[in-house]
């Protein structure tokens, strides 16, 4: 019996979001303007003037949009490696969303302290797991495409892949309260779209006041029988909100 993929379903209408800048649904009148104010802010980034401090801006660009956009972008060659090697950013076709990633310092800064823990988890493993627990290595904010178009393209905060995998085993992502609403839909495009090889997905939220409280999700495939009675691949949130301190601690996931 095959396995289908989870259906999207439950989505956040994009008026929801609170991210700026939002941009009204789209027409053929008004795509050109858009790319165009996107390519701008590209720009911007590239040369060390960016004029949006949000760090998950959200524009709604659907997916001709979207090409037009890359293909505007290929036109500049400079532009057009800026945008594949140093920008970061995600494209949602499912939602017909562009997000242009930025950052803060404090964000960065959990991210390291994150990635350095598990590092040293991972040095720490002495059972059996040891030998594969050596061929693990930080993948930073490479970014993760997929077979199928309907998964788009991100660039997490943070993964860790084995040397011999296409995918990262364990992908991160920090939020705040822009990004919280989207952990959910990433969660299930980066296992979805990876077709479950993408094991671990954890989201952790802090709190930008302390910078030391952080809540703990995390998100692991699963299979499922749907109400047609066939087997379905879902991402399925086993951890919830879980409160720690400093540092979450990791290592149940990485063996």
């Amino acid at each position: 019996m095959s396995i289908q993929t989870h259906p999207r379903q439950h989505a956040t209408p994009p008026e929801s979001f609170t991210s700026l800048p939002l941009t009204p649904p789209l027409t053929d009148k008004t795509t050109t303007s858009l790319v165009s104010r996107i390519i701008e802010e590209i720009k911007n980034r590239q040369e060390g003037r960016n004029l949006t401090s949000t760090p998950w801006a959200v524009y709604l660009l659907d997916l001709k949009g979207y090409q037009e956009l890359q293909h505007e972008l290929q036109r500049d060659e400079s532009l057009w490696g800026f945008a594949q090697h140093k920008l970061r950013y995600d494209y949602f076709p499912s939602t017909s969303r562009l997000v242009l990633r930025m950052p803060t310092t404090l964000h960065e800064e959990f991210i390291t302290s994150i990635v350095e823990e598990i590092q040293v988890q991972l040095k720490s493993i002495q059972n059996a797991s040891a030998e594969f627990a050596k061929e693990i290595r930080s993948g930073g904010s490479a970014s993760i495409k997929f077979a199928d178009e309907e998964y788009g393209k991100h660039d997490p905060d943070a993964q860790f892949r084995h040397s011999k995998a296409q995918f990262p085993g364990i992908v991160i992502e920090v939020s705040y309260s822009q990004k919280r609403k989207d952990l959910e839909r990433l969660a299930d495009d980066y296992i979805l779209g990876s077709d479950s090889d993408i094991l671990v997905v954890v989201g952790l939220d802090i709190e930008y006041k302390t910078g030391k409280k952080a809540t703990l999700s995390v998100w692991r495939p699963n299979i499922i029988t749907n109400e047609a009675g066939e087997k379905e691949l879902v991402a399925q949130l086993i951890v919830a909100n879980q409160g720690c301190i400093h540092h979450c601690h990791l290592r149940p996931m990485l063996t």
